[in-house]
């Protein structure tokens, strides 16, 4: 469900329309546009899209957990895809009461820094799962920002605001 949000978004950025088939797998896939889908795309719109789903072992140090995602996304789009979806909360440990030691502006964060020089290095659309955000007023998120292929973040959904425990 989480992938099909992030790629309605996308689809809407891009100028076309993505209907997915229910895929999980570790290696980049093919995602075919249904027949009711197609009549919307644009004529420079692909027809297919390689999409890679990754997951991480994540570890209580945010550096190393986006040392691991960096290198995934490396990985991934060396096989071909345009496509790289993070998985919920990748930089820290899920728990809502780490989310304060873990937060960070999005733009401007450390994982929101590494996912546009990633997207802008190899191209790619990311859908950077989801990450502890911490807005202006302090308000804590759980948001997913997601990337295009020359670095730009092009929408950020936020779950809602985190009740700490």
């Amino acid at each position: 469900m989480k992938l099909f949000l992030a790629l309605s978004l996308l689809g809407s950025t891009t100028g076309f329309d993505i209907g997915l088939k229910a895929v999980v797998a570790a290696k980049p896939v093919k995602a075919i546009p249904l027949e009711a889908n197609q009549a919307s795309c644009s004529e420079t719109a692909p027809s297919s899209l390689d999409v890679a789903l990754l997951q991480l072992a994540v570890t209580i140090d945010k550096d190393v957990n986006i040392a691991k995602a960096r290198l995934q996304i490396a990985e991934a789009a060396a096989t071909g895809a345009q496509l790289v979806v993070l998985p919920e909360v990748w930089n820290s440990p899920y728990a809502t009461v780490a989310f304060p030691e873990y937060a960070e502006a999005i733009p401007g964060g450390p994982s929101t820094e590494m996912l546009t020089a990633a997207a802008n290095e190899h191209g790619i659309w990311i859908v950077g799962g989801s990450i502890p955000e911490v807005d202006s007023t302090g308000k804590i998120f759980n948001s997913c920002p997601i990337v295009s292929p020359d670095g730009t973040i092009v929408a950020v959904h936020r779950k809602g605001r985190i009740k700490l425990l």
